[in-house]
Order: C-alpha cells, then structure tokens, then sequence
C-alpha cells in the first residue's frame, strides 16, 4: 500500500510483516523543479499513486508537472520522472489499453499519453464557462466511457473513449458542491461533494449519468470507496 503526501511529497509505503503492524517505509521526493503556478508550485505536491505496468509505481506530482515512477522496491526508475505539460498541474490518472489519461487540475484538461508518454491528445474537462479544477478520473467497467468531477463547474464530464481521442457525449450537475471524488458501482454514480456534505447517487443509463436521485450526508467528503 502506498500513500501520497501532496504537502511535503513524502510517499509513505506500507507492507504486510510478520506482526500485526504494518511494516512502513518512506520516500520523500527531493526536486528542483516548479511549475509555472507559484501561488500552487512551489514545491512538490503528490497527489495519487497508482502501480502500472510491470509492477512500476507512478505518483502525479502537481507541484512539478512531472509523472514520478519507482521499481519494485521503490528504487526509482532508472530513466527518472516524465515531464508533463507544463503548468497542467497533473492530479489523477488511469492506464488503459496502452494510454494514460491524466486530468490536469490547474489548466481543466484531460491529457492522453502514449505508452512512451508522448502526448496524443487534450481535451477541456468542461464546457462550462470560468475556472474549472478536474479532480477524479475512472472509466466504466467496458472501458467505452471516461467519467470526470470538475470542481468549480460542480459537474461530472463523461468521454466516449477512443483510443487517445475523447468525445464528450455529455455533462451533468454533480449533486452538490465541488465533487472531490467518486465511486462507480453497477449502474450507480457515488459522487463526494465535498462543499456540500454530501454524496450524491446518480444513476447511470447506456453510461451516461442522469440527475442525481439522492443524497447522503456526510460531512466534507473527500474519497469514496466500494466494497
């Protein structure tokens, strides 16, 4: 198990040991780097930890635009952090049939990258109008649909995928205020609204997202998890 601090960039690794305690370990990201944003660059910033192929760690880095990959073992990766757009401040991520699709936090895209990183494609995670923060990012279990919350338009954006190309087929009020994140469950969309105390239940049509039928309270939502 692996945790991301985005304060500090401390990865805290956490493995099974003979006693009740997990063993810990912790790597703390050292970089000279800053991206364009100074107001929310000034330092490393990890947001999410993600294991890919071949057993390789790789942690978003929103301070420094930068995908950082560790080995098994958390050695780092011999050829060193990918460098992503810059100023996109890249927060959450997902691999699929051979593409990252990363969402961009400081300028409201969704970037596709090709196995090697190289960029293929960016879309805007809204259509609204104004300042939009996209957090989280999933796909539907038939890999056809890409589900994005957009904080400050307070809605989910879902992409028809494509390969590296995204279509938006459609863009729907997210229940409550600055969806943080969400869980997708059957034919059900859990969204945490964290401004709202709430977590919205949207249900899904053809993947597709309809108004939200209800809402759970909870307060400051931050993360929802399914089991």
């Amino acid at each position: 198990m692996v945790l991301g601090d985005q304060h500090t960039g401390h990865r805290p690794s956490f493995r099974s040991s003979s006693s009740s305690t997990p063993a810990c370990g912790i790597s703390a990201v050292r970089t000279n780097p800053r991206g364009p944003h100074p107001d929310r660059q000034e330092g490393p910033h990890a947001h999410q930890a993600v294991f890919g192929p071949g057993g390789v760690l790789y942690v978003t880095d929103l301070g420094t635009d930068e995908m950082r990959r560790f080995l098994p073992g958390m050695r780092p990766h011999p050829d060193g952090p990918v460098r992503l757009a810059s100023g996109s401040g890249p927060r959450h991520f997902l691999h699929h049939d051979g593409h990252w699709y990363v969402t961009g936090e400081l300028d409201g895209t969704v970037r596709v990258y090709d196995g090697e990183w190289r960029e293929a494609s960016v879309v805007r995670a809204s259509g609204a109008e104004g300042d939009n923060l996209p957090a989280h990012i999933a796909l539907s279990a038939d890999g056809r649909h890409l589900y994005v919350t957009n904080r400050g338009p307070d809605t989910v954006s879902v992409f028809e995928v494509d390969g590296p190309r995204l279509t938006m087929a459609a863009e729907v009020p997210s229940g409550g205020s600055w969806p943080r994140h969400f869980a997708i469950d059957g034919d059900r969309l859990y969204v945490a609204n964290q401004r709202s105390d709430s977590i919205a239940v949207l249900a899904l049509k053809d993947g597709l997202p309809g108004p939200a039928e209800q809402a759970l309270e909870v307060g400051t939502p931050s993360c929802v998890l399914i089991r």
